[in-house]
């Protein structure tokens, strides 16, 4: 059965997709933003605004709530 999150602004994931959930202000955060955005994987669903969460999808996107 899918199970959907709402992350904020409309925009909901399936939950079953999602892999982790990352904080962007650690390290890894930081890496996984900069690799996302460099390859073109990164989706924003923040509308620009202060990140406060990073969802690894496992389809190799990444996600900014």
């Amino acid at each position: 059965m899918n199970m959907f999150v709402h992350v904020g602004f409309g925009n909901i994931v399936n939950s079953e997709k999602v892999i982790a959930l990352v904080r962007p202000d650690t390290s890894s955060g930081r890496r996984y933003l900069k690799s996302a955005k460099k390859s073109g994987t990164y989706i924003d669903v923040a509308r620009g605004r202060a990140l406060k969460s990073l969802l690894l999808i496992n389809d190799g996107k990444v996600m900014g709530a």
